[in-house]
């Protein structure tokens, strides 16, 4: 299984223990995180139902992904100041999102995995292959020894 969400989990909780400075690193890994799941969701093959879900859980636990008018005014939401809600609002929607990827897994469908970022990497390395077919024979490294 992959350790993805379990790594941001980990620095969620070392920021959650404080000090709350509006200079925290969760704006960072949240902007990375919503990232990697909406390049993953919006991938060929992803589920309709994942894709929701992904796109649910962003809209209810992303505070930086909010329309303004939303953050401060809705109780939902911490307000721009509120460090400590803010990281627990990010820290909900890791673990609504490991649930989900956790889901997509158990489908075993190919190009997918509990890793959102697993389809871009397969896309990177087709095309790492496909450039390789233009490599000259005469150049090609030989393959390694096992």
């Amino acid at each position: 299984m992959s350790s993805y969400f379990d790594a941001i989990g980990s620095e969620l909780n070392r920021l959650a223990r404080g000090p709350f400075t509006l200079q925290m690193p969760v704006e960072t890994i949240e902007k990375q995180l919503v990232r990697d799941v909406s390049i993953c969701s919006e991938m060929p093959g992803c589920p309709e139902d994942i894709r929701d879900a992904i796109n649910r859980a962003v809209f209810n636990y992303a505070p930086g992904h909010q329309p303004d008018d939303r953050m401060g005014t809705d109780p939902k939401y911490p307000s721009p100041d509120d460090a400590a809600g803010y990281v627990r609002m990010v820290t909900e929607l890791n673990g609504r999102l490991h649930d989900i990827f956790h889901d997509l897994a158990r489908r075993h469908l190919p190009g997918f995995n509990d890793n959102p970022t697993r389809p871009l990497v397969e896309l990177l390395s087709a095309a790492s292959e496909r450039r390789g077919a233009f490599i000259d024979p005469q150049y090609r490294r030989p393959p390694l020894a096992e």
